[in-house]
């Protein structure tokens, strides 16, 4: 019993040290523009686990089909400790109509799943003003002033306390919003409270077999 006992508390231990203490947490609920984002000074390390690729977006609005037009990308990483980061890029075509980009939005996400943000901007590339989390599964990436035609927005960094990933969307919206484009999200991992059960659980199968044998 004490040897799940220490194996839960590490479990829990690991699990807070999911992202850097300079990470800015996004909790459910938190309301648009969201939490600003704090800039990290390169990529972090990790190993590729899963990848929506380069995908080519155009939408707008029946006078102005290609109003907005470009690239986003998401790829899905493992770190050291096996936890999974989620990092986002949107770039506007210079030949888009217009170009005005004000959000990205992923989902769908449980809200056991922890999530903290950061940004990696290379060169010029365009910085997000934030990150808010709506409580139904969705979190949006933010631009003010907004991502322009011929512009790159720089890396967003989703760290997550999640170790199995899934299949989600992703949106871009201007004044209007682009079909469902697939992506990624985390898949929950069983809360410390389920785990203990489990370990519990699987003590008393032991038991119950023990005594079964006599």
């Amino acid at each position: 019993m004490k040897k799940v006992f220490l194996a839960l508390m590490a479990a829990v231990a690991l699990m807070a040290a999911v992202a850097p203490a300079s990470a800015t947490l996004i909790p459910p609920m938190t309301s648009s523009p969201g939490l600003s984002l704090t800039s990290i000074p390169g990529l972090p390390a990790g190993t590729l686990v899963a990848s929506a690729g380069t995908i080519n977006y155009s939408f707008g609005t029946p006078t102005n089909p290609t109003k907005n037009k470009g690239t986003v990308s998401e790829n899905v990483y493992k770190d050291s400790s096996g936890f999974l980061f989620f990092v986002f890029q949107v770039t506007v075509a210079s030949n888009a109509n217009k170009g005005d980009i004000e959000r990205l939005s992923t989902g769908d996400w449980d809200n056991s799943i922890h999530i903290n943000a950061e940004q990696y901007i290379p060169g010029s590339d365009k910085q997000a003003f934030g990150v808010d989390r709506n409580g139904l599964g969705t979190v949006g990436i933010n631009w003010n002033p907004l991502l322009l035609k011929g512009q790159t927005s720089a890396f967003i960094v989703l760290y997550t306390n999640a170790t199995e990933v899934e299949r989600g969307t992703i949106g871009l919206i201007d004044s209007g919003s682009s079909p469902d484009i697939p992506g990624y999200v985390a898949e929950p991992t069983p809360e410390p409270a389920t785990l203990s059960l489990l370990g519990l659980g699987l003590l008393g199968l032991g038991s119950l077999r023990k005594k079964l044998r006599k």
